[in-house]
């Protein structure tokens, strides 16, 4: 039925865009079945496979209030299946029956890249603050504006996300993003359930 593989646990937090200056979110890759005829989905589990429980729940809440906002009910995963961080089918299966979904949404961790980054020295120009005259002094009216290089490196989570059809186990949707060295784990999980949401909106499948 429903492809359910053990799964590597999901990122403690959000995705942050490409900017090391940045927390927003960014979406690398979204797929949806154009055929899948059950839409809008009515009802999802939501399942984020964690070994960190505190971060689990945190993601499966902010998925199920963001989506009940909308008019969509959403089930939790960790009511139905706690403290678990590799479900089986079985226990999915379970779940599935007792909640009565249509879908259930799977995140789980692609790998995580470490990374560098190299930014040169700028020069730029900006008008003197001192005066210096019209005569002789013309080409000194602009003062050099040096902005240093620096090196950093920092880590990039990949996340992948994917939505099933209950009944069939078919799958209906999937998306891949990344995060960079998310910090606010409140903040970075809201940015990425607000991602995925509007993926899935624009795919018409909510």
């Amino acid at each position: 039925m429903m492809r359910t593989q053990h799964l590597p646990m999901i990122l403690s937090a959000a995705i942050a865009s490409s900017s090391l200056s940045c927390t927003s979110s960014t979406l690398t890759a979204s797929w949806s079945d154009s055929g899948y005829k059950n839409r809008p989905i009515a009802s999802v589990l939501i399942l984020g496979v964690s070994k960190d429980q505190t971060a689990r729940r945190r993601y499966e809440d902010t998925f199920v209030a963001q989506l009940r906002r909308i008019g969509v009910l959403a089930v939790a995963g960790y009511t139905q299946l706690p403290c678990s961080d590799k479900p089986d089918r079985a226990a999915i299966e379970a779940a599935i029956k007792i909640t009565g979904v249509s879908a259930v949404l799977i995140t789980r961790v692609l790998g995580v890249d470490k990374r560098s980054r190299n930014t040169p020295t700028t020069r730029s120009y900006s008008p003197a603050t001192h005066h210096l005259g019209m005569y002789g002094y013309y080409s000194r009216t602009f003062d050099d504006v040096y902005s240093p290089s620096y090196f950093a490196s920092y880590e990039v989570h990949k996340l992948a996300s994917d939505l099933y059809d209950s009944a069939t186990g078919a799958l209906i949707w999937s998306a891949q993003s990344e995060t960079i060295d998310p910090v606010n784990l409140a903040k970075e999980i809201d940015g990425l359930v607000r991602l995925l949401i509007d993926d899935l909106r624009k795919k018409d499948l909510l």
